[in-house]
């Protein structure tokens, strides 16, 4: 019985990934304690499994202190909100511990359990989730018929952003598209919630389309490595149209860290000026796609002009250009980071503990309020994963989660050194990119407690930290070239 739930965990580990992504608004089942969506009836339902699959047998002594530190983050999360006497935040905090957590022991139990077969389940669902989602981004991207005018495909984008619901308690539904500030052009969000998600998607499958295509060029497999150069062609010209600033700087990022992960893992296998060339393919792929769409479509250079300007609309103003929405966007988000760190700083209990966040949300929404934001109608975070944690766990749990990902990279840098050339290496190599750029684009990125965040967060972890592990207990390779 335990051997057959183990061979279910890879797929089903896949199978709440691609729920994360895509289908975190539609509300299957409400109940008075939360609204059950795909994912979060995934991650309810795979706690049963883990149980008959008799995890706690799966768990590697090299593994136990780096999983200890990841029950120490969540438990602490929860022990705050409980000792602030916050009911919302214990909802928000237990909810979060179930979503992560039960994402993080699905995917570690998987990687743990059949190696081979989880990590090929990881990287065929994030290939597979591209495909899909590149129908989305052309869709929306191309049948878009202009601001205030009639949408045919209205009812295909709702079955995904679902307009009979909220996103959050008070406010209306999200909706069915982005506007960048020109009234003709939107921001793509395809099958996602909203563009910045499907913008950190993007940037995540990044990563791994231009590990492949590193690895490819490495092993003289052109075909393959044509394959992987399109879709991270895809992957980039994605980001541009989301006009994500935060996207279009983690796309770049991800990929100079593939390259000098890569560097870093086994730079004696590049000696030659020619192969030199052939490793730095990804940088020079994405670089030229974005100097082309850019050049084509000037969207995305206007929303970077005013990242800091005034956002005050002149006088009879109806519809904000792209300069004054960016603008807009721009001060917002300082804003209310401003008053979370002002909040977190208050006095070291709120340093120590956080200040909740019912206590932020109330300031920022509050006239009466020294940290009312007059324009944060509807925002419920500081756009800052970090200030969100020091919000709800204060400086501990934000200093708990960077160990945790500093810990696992050097791990999953090490396991790469020692994992011969398969789907086992090219999963390590891209996570060993992808965690520095996540953790650096977090400082203005998601919403932690966001289930389908955590499930995301917690499934990438666990994945890498097992996998990592699993690389501790084999022999280093002697003498390999390969980049898998």
């Amino acid at each position: 019985m335990a051997n057959r739930a183990r061979g279910l965990l890879p797929g089903m580990t896949a199978s709440l990934l691609i729920a994360a992504w895509w289908l975190s608004l539609i509300v299957i089942w409400q109940t008075p304690l939360v609204d059950l969506t795909p994912p979060k009836m995934l991650a309810i339902a795979a706690l049963p499994l883990l149980i008959i699959a008799r995890i706690w047998t799966l768990v590697a002594r090299t593994d136990r202190s780096i999983i200890l530190l990841v029950y120490a983050y969540v438990v602490w999360l929860v022990l705050t909100a409980v000792l602030r006497g916050s009911g919302y935040d214990v909802k928000m905090t237990g909810g979060y511990a179930v979503f992560f957590g039960g994402a993080f022991a699905l995917a570690y139990s998987a990687a743990r359990a059949r190696p081979d077969r989880a990590a090929v389940a990881l990287t065929l669902a994030a290939l597979g989730g591209l495909a899909i989602t590149l129908i989305g981004v052309g869709l929306e991207r191309f049948a878009y018929p202009g601001s205030g005018a009639s949408d045919s495909l209205a009812p295909l984008w709702g079955l995904v952003r679902p307009q009979d619901g909220t996103f959050h308690p008070g406010l209306g539904p999200q909706p069915l598209h982005f506007p960048s500030g020109d009234p003709t052009v939107l921001r793509v969000s395809s099958w996602f919630a909203q563009t910045n998600y499907l913008a950190f998607f993007a940037v995540l499958v990044a990563g791994l389309t231009a590990t492949l295509l590193v690895a490819m060029l490495h092993r003289g497999r052109l075909r393959a490595a044509a394959l992987a150069a399109l879709g991270l062609a895809a992957c980039a010209v994605t980001v541009v149209w989301t006009y994500s600033r935060a996207g279009m700087i983690g796309l770049i990022a991800v990929v100079a860290a593939v390259v000098v992960t890569d560097v870093v893992r086994d730079a004696k296998a590049w000696r030659s000026r020619s192969m030199m060339l052939l490793r730095g393919a990804p940088i020079v792929l994405v670089l030229a796609v974005l100097s082309a769409s850019l050049l084509t479509d000037d969207v995305g250079l206007r929303r970077f002009t005013p990242l800091v300007a005034n956002a005050t609309p002149a006088p009879g103003d109806q519809v904000p250009s792209i300069e004054l929405s960016a603008a807009r966007a721009g001060a917002i988000r300082i804003a209310t980071q401003a008053a979370a760190f002002d909040l977190v700083t208050e006095d070291p209990r709120t340093l120590l503990l956080g200040p909740g966040q019912e206590t932020f949300d109330m300031a920022i929404h509050d006239p009466a309020s020294p940290h009312f934001v007059k324009d944060a109608i509807g925002i419920i975070d500081p756009n800052s994963l970090w200030l969100s944690l020091g919000i709800s766990g204060g400086i501990v749990a934000a200093v708990l989660l960077a160990s945790v990902l500093a810990l696992t990279w050097i791990r999953v840098s090490i396991a790469s050194r020692r994992i011969p050339a398969g789907s086992r290496l090219s999963l390590v190599l891209w996570l060993a990119a992808w965690i520095p750029t996540w953790a650096l684009l977090q400082f203005a990125g998601t919403f932690p407690f966001n289930p389908s965040e955590a499930i995301i967060l917690g499934t990438l972890l666990g994945a890498a930290i097992a996998q990592s592990g699993v690389g501790r207990q084999q022999r280093p390779i002697q003498g390999t070239g390969s980049s898998g």
